[in-house]
């Protein structure tokens, strides 16, 4: 975020945001989620709204040692195909946005970088401003794991499909800039 615009600055609150991936398996769906996440967005907002005409940025960091279904099984499966000792952490940069209604709906674009790999996204937000000055980002995403070189988990009979959906709920706040 070095061209930073102007406006609110909202810090990522970890304890209250949450990464999801619901995935479809050879035994039924399976979903692994994470919390703590960190990171940061900086954009006009103008009674709740954000002034897509101002320069809009943000970033969000997931540490992936975090995401977990339940099942040791699973989960080290899960930590062996997305090589997190190598990469730990999955991040999300924002490089567009455009407002799309009058319910706080947004178009976004941006790159999502995972095990080693940088690929373009996009997709839909939603964002609601809380009374508290905290903002609250939401949106799913359709993922293939296979545009980032992992391959499909496998654990003894479970197979894990490559077609993923990334949820985020993203709880921010503003912070003092010093």
């Amino acid at each position: 975020m070095e061209d930073a615009p102007t406006g609110t600055r909202l810090r990522v609150l970890p304890d209250r945001s949450l990464l999801a991936v619901r995935s479809r398996s050879s035994v039924g769906p399976v979903t692994f989620a994470a919390d703590g996440l960190d990171g940061e967005v900086r954009a006009l907002l103008v009674d709740g709204i954000v002034d897509t005409s101002a320069p809009v940025a943000a970033w969000v960091e997931v540490d992936l040692t975090r995401l977990r279904c339940g099942n040791s099984v699973y989960d080290a499966e899960l930590q062996r195909r997305l090589n997190v000792r190598r990469h730990p952490r999955a991040r999300v940069e924002l490089t567009d946005v455009r407002h799309l209604d009058a319910i706080n709906r947004y178009a976004v674009a941006g790159t999502i970088q995972l095990a080693g790999s940088i690929q373009p996204a996009e997709g839909t937000v939603q964002l609601t401003a809380q009374e508290d000055g905290t903002v609250v980002v939401t949106g799913e995403h359709l993922l293939d794991i296979r545009e980032f070189g992992i391959p499909s988990p496998t654990a003894l009979m479970l197979r894990i499909f490559p077609d993923v959906t990334v949820v985020l709920e993203l709880h921010a706040g503003p912070v003092a800039d010093g």
